[in-house]
This record gives structure tokens, C-alpha cells and sequence, in this order.
């Protein structure tokens, strides 16, 4: 629930608001953010609507129906139109805090005429004895979507490719890590600078001798 939140803020500039008073799109109203508790306030102020509003209301249906297609419970959407541009944003979060583990997946768009530009970024925590994490960001270059009444669809669609595509290198590089990442982080000695020997009989037998 945080993550979204967050991620629509750093777009709260470019939609003429305050850093501290970010739009929220899809109810067309612009609401104070506490900073040290990350809410938002209720009510609010209404947004100010550029030239296209009609478009990036099409679009903002688009890309919320997208993430209910693709993304868990935890996941939000914002479009916002400033200097001529829609600025998307998209997060999901996924949390599992029994089992010591979150992860999050992020993406920010500028649709400039139709040109499509993003990133996307992904960050997994793993922290039961330790702190473990991943965190990937791909630049995505500019794709051309079609433009006049196919312009949400091609853009939704152009988006839900390009982070496939991220997916898909993840997963690779997951069926490999253990022969690269893993393997090049790992001591090839312990601390001692001793080779352990991996004779089972002989723990036993250690073990057995400190009882």
C-alpha cells in the first residue's frame, strides 16, 4: 500500500502540483501527503485539468485495467498530463513478512505524441538471518504507438510488452544464477583459509568426542 503512493509523487511537479500535494487521477482531486506517516488526506482540492483530460482519462482506465489483469491485490495507477505529455506510473507491491520476504515492481512512462519511453524497476528483500536483495532497473527506449483512436490501446499493449520482456530476462537470469551471480559472491576458502573436509563419518566422530 505504500509503494504506490510514493511512486505518485514523484510526477506531483510535472502535473503543476506540490511534491507534498500530489494529484490523485483517478478521483480528479489533489490531497496532502504526510511524509512521516505516508497518508493522504481526505477530501481535497480539485485537479486541474489539461487540454486532453478526455484521453488521459481513457487512458488511465487502460492501464488500471491492465494492472487488474497482471498484478496481485497490492497495486496501484496514475496518469497525469503536464507539458504537452501523459506521465504514467505504475506499482505493485507484494508482501509475505511471516515468511521474512517483499518485492516490488515499479514502472514510470512518458507518452510524448507516440512516443513511448519507461523504466522499470524491481526490488525483492529477502531478510530471515540476513538482509538479501535484488534490485533491477531497465531503461526501456522510445517505442512508437499508434496514434488517433487506437492510441490507449496500442500504448496499454506496448507496455505490457515491453515489461514482459523484463519478466522473461529475469526468469532467465534466475535458471543461471546459481552457475554465475552466486557462484562469484561465494568464498572459494572459508575465513580460516582452511579447506573444510566433508567427510561425515569424521563430524560424527567430532561430535561424538565433545559429548
Amino acid at each position: 500500500r505504500k509503494r504506490p503512493l510514493r511512486c505518485a509523487r514523484q510526477w506531483g511537479k510535472k502535473a503543476n502540483t506540490t511534491n507534498t500535494n500530489p494529484p490523485k487521477s483517478r478521483a480528479g482531486v489533489v490531497r496532502a501527503i504526510d511524509h512521516l506517516t505516508n497518508t493522504a488526506s481526505a477530501g481535497g482540492t480539485p485537479a486541474p485539468k489539461g487540454p486532453k483530460e478526455s484521453t488521459r482519462a481513457t487512458l488511465q482506465e487502460g492501464i488500471e485495467l491492465y494492472m487488474k489483469t497482471h498484478f496481485l491485490d497490492m497495486h496501484g495507477a496514475a496518469v497525469f498530463e503536464a507539458d504537452d505529455k501523459f506521465h504514467i506510473v505504475l506499482a505493485g507491491v507484494k508482501l509475505n513478512l511471516r515468511n521474512y520476504w517483499a518485492g516490488s515492481w515499479t514502472s514510470t512512462w512518458t507518452l510524448a505524441g507516440t512516443q513511448l519511453m519507461g523504466t522499470v524497476k524491481v526490488h525483492g528483500h529477502y531478510f530471515e538471518d540476513g538482509n538479501v536483495q535484488l534490485q533491477v532497473s531497465k531503461d526501456v527506449p522510445a517505442i512508437t504507438v499508434d496514434g488517433g483512436s487506437d492510441l490507449v490501446k496500442s500504448t496499454v499493449t506496448a507496455i505490457s510488452e515491453a515489461e514482459q520482456v523484463v519478466q522473461r530476462g529475469l526468469e532467465e537470469s534466475y535458471q543461471n544464477m546459481s552457475e554465475t551471480t552466486l557462484q562469484a559472491i561465494r568464498r572459494v576458502m572459508p575465513i580460516t583459509r582452511t579447506k573444510m573436509t566433508w567427510n561425515l563419518a569424521a563430524h560424527r566422530m567430532t561430535s561424538q568426542l565433545r559429548k
